[in-house]
Formats: C-alpha cells, sequence, structure tokens
C-alpha cells in the first residue's frame, strides 16, 4: 500500500510518496537484552510519547551486520496489537536507522501480524540516506516524538543531533488511524540482522504529557531483529519522565 509521507527539513521542505521494505516482526528473547528491554504504558491518554536516545561517553561501534545497519526501534506490544490497533493486526513501527558511516534515514513501517505482510512502509530520505558521522559519537541524540489526538497516531517527529552538524529532522504524517499502544525499545539489527556492538554505553528517556507505567518485559516480543545490548531497570515511573540506562557490559535488570 501506497501512503503520504510530509517531510520538513530544518534547511528543507519535502513532499513526496514511498511504498518498500525494510525491518521485519517475530522472535525467541531474553529480558532485558536486545530486543526485549520492557515495556511501558501511559496513565491516561496521552498527546504525545517521545523517546531519547542518548550516547556517552564512548558512543557507539559495531560490527557490521549482513545488511550493514543499526537501528532505534519503538515498537508497540504484538499481543496488545493483535487485539486493539486499527488494522486489525498491524504493528506500527517506527525507526531509525544508520550504517557505520553515519547514513541514516527515518522510517514508519506497518507489519501484519497475522499475515506477515509489510502493509505501509515510508523513508525519509526516499531510498537512500545522510550521512551524518558524529550520531554515533559521544552526546550525540536519537529522538522519536509520537504524536496523538484522542490516542491516534498523527505525526512522528524525528531527529538526530551531534558536535559539527545542525539537527537534522523530518515529521512524517501516517496515513490511517493507528493508535498508540503500550511500547518498549530496541537497539538492533536490521532486516532480521542480530548485531554486535563493541561498544554502547548511554541513557535512553521516556517524555509524556501523562505518567509513564512501567511494564514487565513480554513474553512475546514483535521484532525480528536483535542485538547484544543490556539494559537497566526504569528509573522514575510513576512521572512524566522516565529513564533507563543501556550498555554491553553486563549490566542488566
Amino acid at each position: 500500500m501506497q501512503g503520504y509521507l510530509r517531510a520538513v527539513l530544518t534547511s528543507i521542505g519535502v513532499l513526496t510518496v514511498v511504498s518498500a521494505t525494510l525491518l521485519p516482526s517475530v522472535h525467541a528473547h531474553i529480558h532485558w537484552y536486545g530486543n526485549d528491554n520492557g515495556e511501558w504504558q501511559e496513565d491516561g491518554i496521552p498527546t504525545y510519547v517521545n523517546v531519547e536516545a542518548w550516547l556517552n561517553p564512548q558512543g557507539l561501534a559495531f560490527n557490521p551486520p549482513p545488511h550493514g545497519e543499526i537501528s532505534l526501534q519503538y515498537n508497540p506490544d504484538k499481543d496488545q496489537s493483535i487485539w486493539f490497533q486499527n488494522g486489525p493486526s498491524d504493528w506500527f513501527q517506527t525507526v531509525i536507522a544508520t550504517n557505520s558511516s553515519g547514513c541514516a534515514h527515518f522510517n514508519i513501517q506497518v507489519w501484519n501480524i497475522i499475515s506477515g505482510w509489510l502493509g505501509y512502509h515510508t523513508q525519509f530520505p526516499l531510498n537512500t540516506c545522510v550521512t551524518l558521522p558524529a550520531i554515533m559519537a559521544w552526546d550525540a541524540g536519537w529522538y522519536i516524538n509520537e504524536y496523538e489526538t484522542n490516542n491516534v497516531i498523527t505525526s512522528v517527529f524525528f531527529e538526530l543531533w551531534g558536535f559539527g552538524f545542525q539537527p537534522y529532522s523530518v515529521t512524517i504524517y501516517p496515513p490511517h488511524n493507528w493508535i498508540w499502544i503500550r511500547s518498549n525499545i530496541c537497539w538492533c539489527g536490521s532486516n532480521y540482522d542480530t548485531v554486535t556492538f563493541t561498544t554502547a554505553q548511554g541513557t535512553l528517556y521516556y517524555l509524556s504529557d501523562k505518567n509513564l507505567v512501567k511494564e514487565d518485559p513480554p513474553a512475546d516480543i514483535g521484532t525480528t531483529e536483535d542485538s547484544n545490548m543490556d539494559y537497566t531497570c526504569f528509573q522514575g515511573a510513576g512521572t512524566m519522565r522516565m529513564s533507563q540506562t543501556y550498555n554491553i557490559i553486563g549490566q542488566q535488570c
């Protein structure tokens, strides 16, 4: 299915239409590791729910997986999506992906969990990427903000920032009434890949206009991509700003 993408960059405005394939779903797991960092829920109906990934102090480095990319994935709960997502059974995923040179792109993709078909995918820049090498260095930031009206996701704002370049951002407007469902974050590979990080340390921040409720790691993960990333317990649960750290040195919740 084709969908409309409206993109607004710091320096450029773009309107384009795109349909493609990218980073799929369904996999075994270990809690607080790889693609299973735990989940969070909202205490009420939010108007935004964002995730910020900060890199410090060593940044990110990895052994290139078969398809050459890593991703920061913002994923809804698989089983909740089967029962409650407008689709039905659609799995709404937002993704920032990059190769080892820092050539990055932003994505929304929607998989049908029952059939396994990719029903919708949009990417910016279209069929390419933009090189921002500082996004894997110390103090870089990766940011995804999902905006909602009556719990329907109306737009997704993506941004990358780091030393030596202006923040690089885009807003994508989904063409369908997909709703926000309790979610998790994954530092992973892309295109079914498992990535081995050789350097990784930083903090994930979760912010909303409603209090955030921590959930146990799900038994049924929705993404096939994986990694060797470890995650600590959520801090600040019950407030509008929650966090957890990530690393590859065996510190887990």
